[in-house]
C-alpha cells in the first residue's frame, strides 16, 4: 500500500496518477469517486492505450490521459464539493471479455478537507 499527500488550494488543478497492470490490448479505464455514505458516482472511461481519444467524460473539470501502464486524472477549478475518495478501474471491450478474464488491479485515492480549506490528497494503491 502507498500513501501520498498533496495539499492544494480551491480554484487550482490537481492530477492523480495511478499504475495498472495488463496485457490485454482492449483494456478501458473508468474513474469514479464516492462521497462518505454515497454511492460511487461515474467520472469518465477512456482505452487505456489511446492518450488521443477523449473517452466519454461525465464533467469537463476532468480529464484523463493515458499510458501503457498508467492513468492520470485531472481535476480542474478544485472546490470542497470534490471532497471525495476517487478510484479507477479496468474493464476490457466485450470481445475481449468473452475471449478471456484477467486479474485487476484497483487504486483508490482520497481528498479531504482541512481547516485552512485547502483539499489534502491521500493516494491508496492496492
Amino acid at each position: 500500500t502507498l500513501w501520498y499527500q498533496v495539499f492544494h488550494e480551491e480554484g487550482k488543478s490537481v492530477t492523480l496518477e495511478c499504475s495498472y497492470d495488463s496485457t490485454n490490448q482492449y483494456v478501458d479505464l473508468y474513474w469514479y469517486r464516492q462521497h462518505p455514505n454515497k454511492a460511487p458516482q461515474y467520472l469518465l472511461h477512456k482505452p487505456a492505450r489511446s492518450s488521443l481519444s477523449p473517452g466519454h467524460i461525465s464533467d469537463r473539470r476532468f480529464s484523463s490521459t493515458t499510458s501503457d501502464t498508467s492513468t492520470q486524472l485531472t481535476i480542474n477549478g478544485l472546490t470542497l464539493a470534490d471532497t471525495a475518495l476517487y478510484y479507477y478501474d479496468t474493464g476490457h471491450t466485450k470481445k475481449e471479455q468473452n475471449e478471456q478474464e484477467e486479474a485487476q488491479k484497483s487504486t483508490a485515492k482520497y481528498i479531504r478537507k482541512t481547516k485552512s480549506r485547502k483539499a489534502e490528497e491521500i493516494v491508496i494503491c492496492v
